[in-house]
């Protein structure tokens, strides 16, 4: 990686040529420039306050203010320099009030109206000047935005913004920037290109791999896609869950502390899973134009994962209060402590899910083992060990592509949830029975006789609270062979119902 030394500075430095192309929010606040003016009576003496309405627009044009069009409808932002920053109207309403009572700490002496009469002006009628149908007069502006690539990705620091490829991690200065950028993409804090991948933070990730090195190539890349802000291709939801098997899902592996940190480096959305509702229109109310990740936290354990399959491909289609609705395109987290029912090769075509392995719990966290509390905690040091982590994440990503993780217990987990842990344990005695298994591959076995066995061994699911039909446990016995792998056949001769498992 090159190094380019640049100074600590509030903003990225930008080509000169694009500060010509636009008033990118030049401050002009020092600059003697009125939108108002006296209305006076017959006699010369001032009466009131008026605003020239084409001056304040102009006047925000040239603060960088403009109307941003989404889709079918439109919102406000400012731009400073190649930085975009998205607005409201309460905003613009603030920046021109702001901007009055700076005017006149400089020019009190030298005017005829008076700062209150100039602000009872726009306290009278908020409406006429700051409604979205008066600001949309300040026009549109085409601008070239900055984007992943499907070969590269970019990040965007105080000293310059890094173009991870195949090939090279690369450190530019922003004068060979080609675009604009959003505000909240830039990560505040100077990227060092020598920095050490070896942190705390990268153990973690190795911890929750389950401390073998396969799984933990396998994350690195899971890492570095959901970091590839680029949406045209096979997109596929991350879907984080646990892997320990008990009777109860306690959860606290770290899958919102692994989702926060991808928040420290793209500009992340959280929402609680919990209260999540596929089916609600607004539910992705808090997403925004810029979110690059989305991460449903904490999944409910009934969630259909069939009705998020368009969000995934096409895009989230966000609706917010006062704004017609628009697609996102953003890569998507759905962390839960039970693994999601994915069945069928179209919802597996649109997952890759991934186990924690149970080395964090509620009684031994990160900060037990580190003596530090992530991200808080951290000095400079320790922030550019995370960077040169995660960016060697996106690297990676793009050397071997999404790598598939090898399973803890997945298949087992999710057998369990879509049946009970008693029938997942006496299929797995069937077939493990060294002098006598009931199953053997390649020969059919009477299902209502396996039925029987297990009712009579599980007395509970004969006559108990969980009783079980013949038809049901038929089901079961189709959801054993998916999540093992299996492939099986059906046949029906009489009142036999037979069925056969083969192994693939």
């Amino acid at each position: 990686m090159e190094k380019i030394e640049n100074k600590k500075r509030a903003h990225p430095e930008i080509a000169p040529e694009k500060k010509n192309n636009l008033m990118n929010g030049k401050d002009t606040r020092n600059q003697i420039k009125k939108f108002w003016y006296p209305e006076k009576d017959k006699d010369g003496n001032i009466k009131t306050c008026k605003v020239d309405h084409l001056k304040c627009i102009d006047f925000l044009r040239e603060q960088g203010i403009r109307r941003y069009d989404v889709q079918e409808d439109f919102t406000f932002i400012k731009i400073t320099d190649n930085i975009i920053q998205e607005v409201t109207t309460t905003y613009i309403q603030d920046f021109v009030i702001d901007y009055i009572k700076t005017f006149y700490t400089t020019n009190k002496k030298n005017e005829e109206i008076t700062e209150e009469q100039v602000l009872n002006a726009f306290y009278r009628s908020p409406n006429i000047y700051f409604s979205k149908s008066k600001l949309s007069l300040i026009g549109n502006e085409t601008l070239e935005i900055n984007q992943d690539e499907l070969d590269c990705s970019y990040f965007y620091f105080i000293n310059g913004f890094v173009e991870v490829s195949k090939s090279c991690i690369r450190l530019r200065p922003y004068v060979e920037l080609k675009g604009f950028i959003w505000k909240d993409q830039i990560i505040e804090r100077e990227f060092n290109p020598n920095a050490a991948e070896k942190s705390n933070f990268q153990t973690f990730i190795f911890n929750i791999s389950g401390q073998k090195e396969s799984r933990f190539q396998s994350l690195k890349t899971i890492i570095g896609y959901l970091l590839h802000s680029f949406y045209d291709y096979q997109l596929k939801a991350v879907n984080l869950t646990d892997s320990k098997i008990g009777d109860f899902d306690e959860g606290r592996t770290g899958k919102t502390l692994f989702g926060r940190a991808l928040g420290k480096t793209k500009n992340l959305v959280e929402l609680a899973g919990k209260s999540f509702n596929a089916e609600d229109e607004k539910k992705y109310m808090e997403v925004g134009i810029g979110t690059q990740i989305v991460h449903i936290n904490d999944a409910k354990n009934n969630l259909n994962f069939e009705l998020l399959y368009n969000d995934i491909t096409d895009g989230m289609r966000v609706r917010k209060l006062y704004l017609k609705p628009f697609i996102v395109h953003a890569k998507l987290i759905i962390s839960s402590n039970k693994p999601l029912a994915v069945h069928g090769s179209s919802a597996k075509a649109r997952v890759i899910e991934f186990e924690f392995a149970d080395h964090y719990s509620k009684d031994y966290t990160p900060e037990h083992e580190f003596g530090e509390w992530f991200f808080r905690d951290w000095n400079s040091e320790a922030w550019e060990c995370f960077d040169a982590f995660m960016i060697n994440c996106s690297h990676e990503y793009f050397i071997y592509g999404l790598i598939e993780p090898d399973e803890i217990n997945l298949s087992q987990r999710k057998l369990i949830n879509e049946t009970a842990k008693e029938f997942a344990e006496f299929m797995d005695s069937c077939f493990s029975s060294d002098s006598f298994p009931f199953i053997v591959f390649g020969k059919e076995f009477d299902k209502k006789e396996l039925y029987n066995r297990f009712v009579r061994e599980y007395e509970d699911y004969g006559d108990g609270r969980n009783k079980i039909t013949q038809r049901r446990f038929t089901r079961w016995l189709q959801i054993y062979a998916v999540n093992k792998k299996l492939s099986y056949r059906e046949d029906k001769s009489g009142d036999l119902r037979s069925m056969t498992f083969f192994q693939e």
